[in-house]
């Protein structure tokens, strides 16, 4: 589904490396 790696690179940019969701 293309979403799921759009939403993996969103969170990517948002969240710091290494914390959870």
């Amino acid at each position: 589904y293309v979403l799921v790696p759009v939403y993996m690179w969103i969170k990517d940019q948002v969240v710091p490396k290494g914390e959870p969701i």
